[in-house]
C-alpha cells in the first residue's frame, strides 16, 4: 500500500460550510407568502400569523424607508439656506471645556453670524479699496507716460521745425549770395564789352567838304584820348581796357 493510500485514509476531509439563502432583493406579499409556504405548512394557523407579521414589518419599513428620504431631503434644503455654516461662526466658546459635541443658543448663533458678515464687509472694502489704491496708481503711471510720452513727440517737432528754419535760411542766404555774385559779374563784363567797344571804336571818317586843317585836329585828339586810356596785359599778353571803376 502506497504512502498516499495511506494518508488518503487516515486525512481527515474539511467538511464544506452550508449555504446560506440569498436575500430576497424585492419584497412584496407575493415574494413573503411564497416564501413561508415554502417552510411552512400554508393550512397551519402559525402560518397566517408569520406573513401578517412580516407584511406589517416591511410596511413599516417601507414607511421609515420615505421618511427618512424626507427628511434628508429637508435637511439639505436647511443646509442650502445656511449663508455661513456653523463651523465657520466665531461663536466665542471656552475651549478650555473639552466635549464631543456643544449645543449652542439661537441668539449667540445670530451674533456669530453679524459678527462674521460684519467681518466679510469690512474684509470687502479693505479689498475694493486696495483694488481701487492699485488701479489709481496705473492709471496715474498711464497718464505720466503718456505726457512724457507726448512731451518727447512735441521736442521732436520743435527740433525738426527749427532744423528745417534753419535749413530754410541757409538756402536763403546762399541764393542771396549766389545771386548777388552773379548780379556782380553780369555787371563786370557789361562793363568790360563797354570798354573793349569805346577803345576798339574806329575814328569817324573825315568829311570831304571839311578842310585838312580839321581832319588833322580830329586825328589828333582821337590819339590823345587812347594814349590817355590805361592798357593792361592779360598772362597771355593780350591787351584789356580796365573798366572805369577799377581804374
Amino acid at each position: 500500500m502506497g504512502a498516499e493510500q495511506v494518508l488518503k485514509k487516515v486525512r481527515k476531509t474539511t467538511p464544506e460550510p452550508p449555504k446560506h439563502p440569498a436575500a430576497i432583493e424585492e419584497v412584496n406579499r407575493r415574494t413573503i407568502n411564497q416564501l413561508v409556504d415554502a417552510k411552512i405548512d400554508p393550512r397551519c394557523c402559525s402560518a397566517d400569523v408569520i406573513k401578517n407579521t412580516l407584511l406589517s414589518l416591511q410596511t413599516r419599513c417601507d414607511l421609515l424607508e420615505h421618511e427618512n428620504d424626507r427628511l434628508r431631503y429637508l435637511l439639505d434644503l436647511k443646509q442650502r439656506d445656511w449663508d455661513i455654516p456653523i463651523s465657520a461662526l466665531d461663536l466665542q466658546v471656552n475651549k478650555e471645556i473639552y466635549t464631543t459635541a456643544h449645543l449652542y443658543l439661537p441668539h449667540k448663533i445670530r451674533a456669530a453670524a453679524a459678527r462674521r458678515i460684519e467681518k466679510d464687509r469690512l474684509n470687502e472694502e479693505e479689498r475694493l479699496r486696495k483694488v481701487q489704491t492699485k488701479e489709481g496708481k496705473a492709471a496715474a503711471k498711464a497718464l505720466k507716460d503718456q505726457m512724457a510720452h507726448e512731451a518727447r513727440e512735441q521736442k521732436k517737432k520743435d527740433k525738426e521745425a527749427k532744423d528745417a528754419g534753419k535749413a530754410k535760411k541757409a538756402k536763403k542766404a546762399k541764393d542771396a549770395k549766389v545771386e548777388k555774385e552773379r548780379c556782380n559779374l553780369e555787371k563786370a563784363i557789361q562793363l568790360s564789352q563797354k570798354g573793349k567797344r569805346k577803345a576798339s571804336q574806329a575814328a569817324p571818317c573825315p568829311n570831304k567838304r571839311q578842310k585838312k586843317r580839321g581832319s588833322a585836329t580830329a586825328a589828333a585828339a582821337i590819339e590823345e584820348a587812347l594814349s590817355a586810356a590805361p592798357v593792361c596785359n592779360t598772362r597771355s599778353g593780350r591787351a584789356i581796357n580796365v573798366p572805369g571803376r577799377f581804374r
